[in-house]
């Protein structure tokens, strides 16, 4: 094989080396998603049924509710 083959077959090798490592360190990230609120709490009884709907949606999609004031 000549110089030019050989160093194009090497550059070649080369990039689809690099193209497969990022396709793998994008395959790794994990997106983060966070949903802050602020709720008037107008009838509880209502707000007390949607929660219990709501909670075990939430656990088992990895979510977790945070408050900064005691309720």
């Amino acid at each position: 094989m000549n110089r030019s083959m050989t160093l194009g077959i090497a550059m070649l090798a080369g990039a689809a080396v690099g193209a497969a490592a990022v396709q793998g360190l994008h395959a790794q990230a994990k997106p983060k998603a966070y949903l802050v609120t602020e709720i008037e709490v107008l009838g509880v009884a209502a707000a007390d049924a949607y929660g219990a709907l709501v909670r075990p949606t939430q656990t088992a999609a990895g979510g977790r509710v945070s408050r900064m004031f005691p309720v």
